[in-house]
């Protein structure tokens, strides 16, 4: 299989407010899609850019 590699930065708008759920959601788009998408550090923020963590 061919890679397309890339770094940086994405920004994703989602209404969900669980990190685990909002990355299935993304992965179930990229897997459709035929990719097999791997990340390196992933955040969920709130508007104000704070993190939102587990325990929320």
């Amino acid at each position: 299989m061919n890679e397309l590699y890339f770094e940086g930065w994405g920004y994703l708008k989602t209404n969900e407010t669980n990190k685990e759920k909002a990355m299935d959601k993304l992965m179930k788009i990229l897997s459709h899609e035929g990719f097999d998408f791997v990340f390196d550090k992933v955040e969920l923020r709130n508007e104000d850019g704070e993190e939102i963590t587990e325990e929320e």
